[in-house]
């Protein structure tokens, strides 16, 4: 199962869980989520909701971050297209 727009844009879930179960054994589906990312909750055989690790999360958030820096998509674009390159970050020091 998967989630997104696009395929880039997908993250895989691998497992789904009814909402009964995440209720008898929610310790247990946290548990899973961190180690998998992400578990899909589903109701009557829909998935309704997502239980999202916070790793996952912080890398979603960081993400949207970098799409939403006009700057940062405009050398991401530049890359891509082999206009530039990037340097590794060390070069920039501890300054």
């Amino acid at each position: 199962m998967t989630a997104g727009r696009n395929e880039d844009t997908y993250f895989p879930v691998n497992s789904t869980v009814t909402i009964s179960e995440l209720q008898a054994k929610a310790p247990h589906f946290v548990r899973e989520a961190e180690k998998q990312g992400a578990l899909s909750i589903a109701r009557h055989g829909h998935t309704v909701a997502f239980l999202v690790s916070r790793e996952r999360m912080e890398a979603i958030i960081e993400t949207l971050e970098i799409m939403g820096n006009p700057n940062a998509m405009k050398a991401i674009r530049a890359y891509e297209a082999g206009k530039i390159k990037f340097k590794d970050a060390s070069c920039l020091g501890e300054d």
